[in-house]
């Protein structure tokens, strides 16, 4: 059960925190690189496809400078990389570069002794694109490596005088010498690359934030369900000790007039005085487990390992509840094979209050000439005790709330009365000393209730 899970809520709410915190950190983490690897890889692709559709040769025939606007090859490349730049909107820059020996030598050996020009820069018309021949000066050294490795290569993103870009570079190579005769750029914006990583992460990570919503709302309400609680144990501790003196009164009455030697009281009174006392004890008992009960801080390792004889238990509760079975003429029958010794992991008083709880409920709903049968079978490490009755029955649209607080069945005459607590409580003593209960019922002909209790191990 949550409640069991969350009984030290600070612990397992910072715990909650640090998790989902660790998780967010490592799913974000593994995303936007993953994010990153995708998108770099797309442009990397969309640059190679562009540059296998190249003539290399017309390269050849472009001489670097300004004179290149009146060349038939420079306008043709132009116009397709253009073309290029309006099937990829991303896209705010293609363009074809060169390099050339610095002034200051001549080698060939090296990549830091050129500077990369344009041979052809298409952006959006009316852009501000780099004439033939102007020297790239913001050059970066993975772009100036795609001449001497020439392997595609990724940057970014980059900020240079026309913006912040993610740049993907792909040389082209003479098919003849197979020398690298210019490189291939193709820029998207920063901003957009960042989006598209954002939008790659967002899933993951909003459905992260979703669970610890969840769990946070979870909390809140296990904690306000807590707080009701135990404003309810106060009450409950209230009103159980206030009824004590009254109990105590009439016992202390009843046993005096019974001790009586100068009365002379009539054998079938005397009957029915005994029990009357007996009544009052298990009335006592009851007070003192609903005073145990409103104690939710006892320890559950402690009420697990209590050892308890059901079966003596349950008798007692039938010889209790006789004379309300005779008031509503009902008769309670105990299974002819239910054991003599019954030992259990569980509280004495609590046990008590479970069973006297669902076998008054079955004696106070059964038809008048009915029998409530107790009996017992076993399941695993568990007895089970089951109760039946031939009375009212659950309602089907009832049945999921039936261990709810203060609900009473839609199908209860106005004379049963009953605060809607009795189940809530009895699921909640059986769940704590880790038993289970359950119920079959059809409506007009009864109901089933099990009530499985881990068996106590002498070795334990």
């Amino acid at each position: 059960m949550f409640y069991k899970i969350l009984s030290n809520t600070k612990t397992y709410l910072a715990a909650a925190i640090i998790l989902s915190a660790a998780a967010a950190l490592t799913v974000g983490f593994y995303t936007y690189h993953g994010a990153r690897a995708v998108e770099e890889r797309a442009l990397i692709e969309r640059t190679e496809i562009v540059a296998l559709s190249l003539d290399a040769r017309e390269l050849t025939f472009l001489a670097g400078n300004e004179s290149d606007l009146q060349n038939p090859f420079f306008q043709s490349l132009k116009r397709r990389l253009r073309k290029v730049k309006e099937v990829n909107e991303d896209v705010s820059y293609i363009y074809l570069a060169g390099r050339r020996p610095t002034r200051e030598t001549s080698s060939s050996n090296g990549a830091g002794e050129y500077t990369l020009f344009f041979y052809v820069d298409a952006g959006a018309i009316g852009s501000d694109e780099s004439p033939p021949g102007q020297t790239y000066e913001e050059a970066s050294d993975v772009f100036k490596d795609t001449f001497v490795t020439a392997l595609p290569r990724f940057e970014g993103p980059l900020r240079d005088r026309w913006g912040n870009w993610i740049s993907a570079f792909v040389p082209i190579t003479d098919p003849k010498s197979g020398e690298i005769i210019a490189v291939l750029g193709m820029d998207v914006s920063a901003l957009e690359y960042r989006k598209r990583v954002a939008l790659s992460m967002a899933a993951p990570i909003f459905l992260i934030a979703m669970l610890f919503s969840l769990f946070l709302a979870e909390y809140m309400r296990y904690k306000k369900g807590r707080e009701i609680l135990a404003h309810k144990a106060e009450f409950l501790s209230i009103a159980s000790h206030d009824l004590r003196a009254p109990l105590i009164g009439v016992l202390w009455a009843l046993q005096a007039l019974t001790l009586d030697k100068q009365l002379k009281i009539d054998p079938r009174v005397r009957e029915t005085a005994d029990k009357i006392e007996l009544t009052l004890k298990r009335a006592l008992e009851s007070v003192q487990g609903i005073l145990d009960s409103s104690r939710w801080d006892r320890s559950l390792e402690e009420n697990r390992a209590v050892a308890t004889d059901a079966a003596k238990v349950v008798r007692e509760v039938i010889e209790t509840l006789d004379l309300a079975a005779r008031e509503r003429e009902v008769t309670v029958v105990l299974a002819k094979d239910f054991p003599k010794t019954l030992p259990v992991k569980a509280p004495v008083d609590r046990l008590r209050h479970v069973f006297s709880n669902i076998i008054s409920n079955a004696i106070k709903y059964s038809r008048a000439g009915s029998t409530v049968r107790v009996k017992f079978s076993k399941e695993n490490t568990a007895a089970v005790v089951r109760v039946e009755d031939h009375g009212l029955g659950i309602p089907e649209r009832d049945r999921k709330k039936i261990f709810s607080e203060y609900f009473r069945g839609s199908n209860t005459a106005p004379d049963q009365r009953g605060t809607g607590l009795g189940l809530y409580f009895t699921k909640r003593l059986v769940e704590e000393f880790g038993g289970r209960i359950r119920f079959v019922s059809e409506e007009n002909k009864g109901t089933k209730f099990y009530i499985e209790i881990p068996f106590h191990d002498k070795k334990t």
